[in-house]
């Protein structure tokens, strides 16, 4: 299932991981989906879960791959884990010497690291 979730993500980096969890099982358990190799036979019908615009990047990127003279169904260059996302982080800070509490800036946190404050 790893190596669809993976395919998925190349073409879809923004998917969230559940999302291509149930596309990868449905690919698997229902479609019939054996590998990456077998994407190129994916149709339409096949993905109703989505967007009919990632329908069409998903096809079109999987048969690209396939017709590509640098294919290789035995080590396909595809991450293995989703990517890095952003997360909205808003936090309030009660402080007894000034009586009052407040709302600090917003922040935006990628994979646990602060990054900016808006």
């Amino acid at each position: 299932m790893d190596a669809i979730k993976s395919a998925i993500w190349q073409i879809l980096p923004n998917m969230d991981e559940l999302d291509a969890d149930a596309v990868a099982m449905h690919l698997l358990e229902e479609i019939g989906v054996d590998g990456p190799e077998d994407l190129k036979f994916i149709e339409p019908s096949d993905l109703p879960m989505l967007k009919p615009i990632q329908v069409r990047k998903l096809i079109q990127g999987w048969k690209a791959t396939a017709e590509s003279p640098n294919h290789n169904d035995e080590s396909p260059d595809i991450p293995s884990t989703p990517p890095a996302k952003w997360v909205f982080i808003q936090f309030s800070i009660t402080s007894p010497y000034l009586g009052c509490s407040c709302s600090p800036t917003v922040s935006w946190i990628r994979t646990g690291e602060l990054v900016q404050n808006i």
